[in-house]
């Protein structure tokens, strides 16, 4: 009797631990194994894609700004050298005319006194119509630049 339950005690332990042992899982065939991939892949492209075209937009839509911001310190430059160039033109203006007045007053006072030559009064008066010429080329690119403005 002794025996006959270590027989039975024995062949229940074998018994049980084939069954508690794991079943290893079928294998996937490599056509099955392939096919995970490839939708993997196909998931992470289209993934990808997406984030490809979100980033395209993204950088398109930053090129527009960066874009228009140029266009804009463009636009504001060439105001500021316009303004630049108005200042210059006006102050030549007032340079020449001060030079005119100096002559002018020279050629009274040289002529009250008598000091001043015919010569003299000659060379000075194309001194006086020099500048005017000058005055009025400044005047007429001056009105050009005012219009631009």
């Amino acid at each position: 009797m002794k025996k006959s339950i270590i027989w039975a005690v024995l062949a229940l332990g074998c018994v049980s631990g084939v069954w508690a042992q794991e079943v290893p899982a079928p294998q996937e065939t490599p056509a099955e194994v392939k096919n995970e991939v490839e939708v993997a892949k196909e998931k992470e492209t289209g993934t990808q894609v997406g984030a490809a075209e979100e980033a395209r937009k993204k950088a398109k839509k930053e090129a527009k700004r960066n874009k228009k911001a140029s266009k804009a310190e463009k636009e504001r430059a060439k105001l500021e050298k316009l303004k630049k160039e108005i200042s210059k033109k006006e102050g030549a203006l007032k340079k020449n005319q001060r030079k005119v007045d100096k002559l002018r007053t020279k050629l009274t006072k040289g002529q009250a006194k008598g000091a001043l030559s015919p010569v003299d009064i000659d060379k000075i008066n194309q001194k006086i119509n020099a500048l005017k010429a000058k005055n009025l080329k400044i005047e007429e690119r001056l009105a050009k630049l005012n219009k631009k403005r």
